[in-house]
C-alpha cells in the first residue's frame, strides 16, 4: 500500500503528465519516501514560479476590470443625478451664503447619518438574536 507521499506524487505526475525517472508510476513499491520527496522537490519550484506568474496576471486583470467598473459607475452616477462639478465648485467658491448654509447643515446631516447607522445596527442585532432563538415544536416546552 503506498503512503501519502507516494499518492500525492502519483497524483501530481498524472496531472502534470510527467513520468519520473524510475518508471511510469511513482507510487510503486520500488519508490522509497526519499525518492518521492526528491522527485517532488525537483518539480515544485517550477510550479511555484508558474503560480506566481499566474497570480500576477490574475491580479492585474482584476485591477484593470475593477477600474473600468468604478469609472462606469462614477459616470452613471454623475449622469443619473445630473451633477455638474464645475458649476458646483464655482458656486461654493463664490457664493458665501451657499457655503455658510452648507456648513451649518453639516451637523444635522451627520446626526441623521448617525441615527440611520444606529437604526440599522439595532435591526441587525434584533434579527441576529431572533435567528438564534429556536421555536418550540412540542407542547412540553
Amino acid at each position: 500500500m503506498p503512503g501519502q507521499i507516494e499518492v500525492l506524487l502519483a497524483f501530481t505526475a498524472v496531472m502534470a503528465g510527467i513520468s519520473p525517472a524510475k518508471g511510469n508510476n511513482p507510487a510503486t513499491e520500488d519508490w522509497t519516501n526519499e525518492d518521492a520527496i526528491s522527485w517532488l522537490s525537483r518539480r515544485l519550484p517550477p510550479v511555484n514560479e508558474w503560480f506566481g506568474v499566474v497570480m500576477d496576471r490574475v491580479s492585474q486583470h482584476f485591477t484593470f476590470y475593477m477600474r473600468i467598473l468604478t469609472l462606469a459607475f462614477a459616470i452613471a452616477f454623475v449622469m443619473w443625478f445630473h451633477i455638474d462639478a464645475v458649476s458646483l465648485y464655482k458656486g461654493l467658491s463664490t457664493d458665501v451664503k451657499l457655503r455658510n448654509g452648507l456648513l451649518t447643515n453639516i451637523q444635522a446631516i451627520q446626526n441623521a447619518g448617525e441615527q440611520l447607522r444606529m437604526a440599522l445596527f439595532r435591526r441587525v442585532f434584533i434579527l441576529s438574536t431572533l435567528s438564534q432563538v429556536r421555536p418550540c415544536r412540542s407542547f412540553s416546552c
